[in-house]
């Protein structure tokens, strides 16, 4: 197609085009007499949403999944007997099939330490799933209603959104559900549709254009921030009988969250963390600290790592939003 931009103005004319192609074949669609079970009008729907989303490619790249998929539910073990259970235990891998999917494919592999082969499988991990609809009735909401929940259980960053062309119910609430939005693009009935003398309202520009926003904004913000949490849960590597705690980061990862931004954080540390004083703490860490975790990530092929941030925890603002365990033998270093 010419519409190549994703502008407002891009997509109202993507929608304009729909809309002329939808008027011209659905007529003669609906006139075929098992045009309900063939599904080909949803169909058109699904693929202008694979053509209205290609753009995500720069976001999930080439070997993102852009497409109609079935995406990743639960994992669920059952072998058939204590000898299969210890090489190559049977498993089910529940999917859902969703009419739109824009996600990632992850290769899941399944190796017993006691020997038989290993096992593959690829799945589909879905950021943003739609159930595309030509309408919306009562059953087929009710539905989809539990499906999100467990769209959620397993991707619970999935962005699950119902679309219809028509409404055939009186009223739809998602937030009774977790579903995240419902849209219905013509603003209609359905009964409106099979009216002789109504015809059809064309799909809504703005309500695409809505979703496409939506969508897009989902994709590129922060799903999970550690830094936010309700309880976070670390270590650090030197304590001052002073009462100084000293925290070594190579990625900087869990300093915003022991410095402000987890509501509660949970310290555990070895008593051999313990120093005299603030000036044996730094000496610990620059020291022996750093020594023993190079050595660790030698071991294992990884090029040594240089201290990113040293944070000093010396006094907290909010009573009791830092603990500190000390377990009496040496973990970690």
């Amino acid at each position: 197609m010419a519409v190549v931009g994703r502008d407002k103005k891009h997509v109202e004319e993507l929608v304009k085009l729909s809309n002329s192609y939808k008027d011209s074949v659905e007529p003669i669609f609906d006139r075929r007499s098992n045009s309900a079970q063939e599904v080909l009008q949803p169909s058109i729907l699904e693929e202008f949403m694979e053509h209205m989303f290609a753009p995500t490619e720069a976001v999930i790249g080439d070997s993102g999944v852009r497409a109609p998929a079935a995406g990743y539910l639960d994992l669920v073990f059952h072998p058939r007997s204590i000898e299969t259970l210890f090489k190559t235990p049977e498993y089910t891998v529940r999917t859902k099939d969703h009419d739109f999917v824009i996600g990632s494919h992850i290769e899941m592999r399944f190796i017993s330490p006691a020997g038989g082969n290993p096992q593959n499988k690829r799945l589909v991990l879905p950021a943003v799933a739609l159930e595309v609809k030509r309408y919306l009735e009562r059953d087929m909401l009710d539905e989809r209603s539990g499906t999100p929940a467990l769209v959620k259980a397993a991707t619970p960053y999935c962005l699950f959104v119902v679309i219809a062309e028509y409404l055939k119910m009186d009223d739809c609430r998602p937030e009774l559900s977790k579903i995240d939005e419902i849209y219905v693009l013509r603003k209609q009935r359905n009964s409106d549709r099979l009216a002789a003398d109504l015809k059809p309202n064309p799909i809504d520009a703005d309500l695409v254009w809505d979703l496409y926003q939506m969508v897009w904004q989902h994709l590129r913000k922060l799903w999970w921030d550690s830094s936010i949490a309700e309880y976070f849960i670390g270590s650090v590597q030197a304590i001052a009988e002073t009462g100084e705690i000293v925290i070594a980061s190579a990625s900087d990862s869990q300093i915003s969250a022991y410095a402000f931004g987890a509501k509660n954080v949970i310290l555990v540390a070895g008593t051999q963390k313990i120093c005299a004083d603030l000036a044996d703490a730094i000496e610990r860490v620059r020291g022996y600290t750093v020594d023993r975790h190079d050595q660790w990530l030698e071991e294992r092929g990884v090029s040594a790592s240089p201290i990113g941030k040293l944070m000093i925890m010396e006094y907290e603002t909010a009573p009791e939003r830092v603990n500190l365990i000390l377990i009496q033998e040496e973990l970690g270093w």
